[in-house]
């Protein structure tokens, strides 16, 4: 179920349907993603559709209330909260269960996630904007400031302060471009073997990384690599 937001100009509103599903399929099968999931986004209205905006409210009050997130216990909490029917039942949870993609670059995707949030709210904002804008009993000076205010808390929610997201995308995109500009530099901490590092830069919170291969695939390179280390 999707949120039929009023379109302009005949577009439908900014939105990425899959990732947000690929994010909840992370959280269903990686509990401990969770905490850093809910941190970097903590509002289910990021979500543009409405029935993962209420599988996040499940997983939110599941992590709340110290329950692991699984997705036995988001179907149950779904059912409690009436909502398991108007998500698709138990077979929707199911599909975003067997989904999963990788849980490798989940910040990566909440940035996208939160990126469509962000410019709904700049329409939602400026539709209001051009509206009162019209009208001559409101001033426009109290308009104006509104405004700001309301694009200044985009991520207020329930008059808990968080952090602001234009510094967490500001970091993160400054460390894509130091990635970009110079290969050698790392996002994670560094394994001390140059090959791997140059692979996944550096380890991330949270990672599971397997490395396999048959003896005869390793490189001179990498042999004498991992002897010096």
């Amino acid at each position: 179920m999707i949120n039929k937001d009023t379109t302009i100009y005949g577009k439908v509103p900014p939105q990425a349907i899959d990732i947000e599903n690929a994010i909840l399929g992370v959280l269903l099968n990686d509990y401990f993603i969770v905490p850093d999931v809910l941190e970097f986004i903590p509002t289910p209205e990021v979500f543009y559709s409405e029935s993962n905006k209420k599988i996040y409210t499940a997983i939110k009050t599941l992590f709340d209330k110290g329950v692991k997130v699984d997705m036995l216990t988001v179907t149950d909490e779904l059912r409690k909260m009436n909502e398991l029917e108007n998500i698709g039942g138990a077979y929707a949870i199911s599909q975003l269960f067997g989904n999963i993609i990788s849980s490798a670059h989940w910040k990566s995707h909440c940035q996208i996630v939160i990126e469509k949030y962000i410019k709904r709210e700049q329409i939602r904002i400026g539709m209001e904007m051009a509206a009162k804008g019209y009208d001559d009993g409101e001033d426009c000076f109290d308009t104006l400031e509104t405004s700001i205010q309301q694009l200044n808390n985009i991520f207020d929610n329930e008059g808990e302060t968080c952090e602001g997201i234009s510094s967490v995308v500001i970091e993160f995109n400054e460390d894509l471009n130091k990635a970009m500009n110079n290969p050698k530099h790392l996002l994670g901490h560094t394994t001390g073997i140059g090959g791997i590092d140059s692979i996944t830069h550096g380890f991330q919170q949270q990672q599971l990384i397997i490395l396999a291969a048959r003896p005869s695939q390793r490189s001179e390179e990498h042999t004498s690599e991992l002897q010096s280390h």
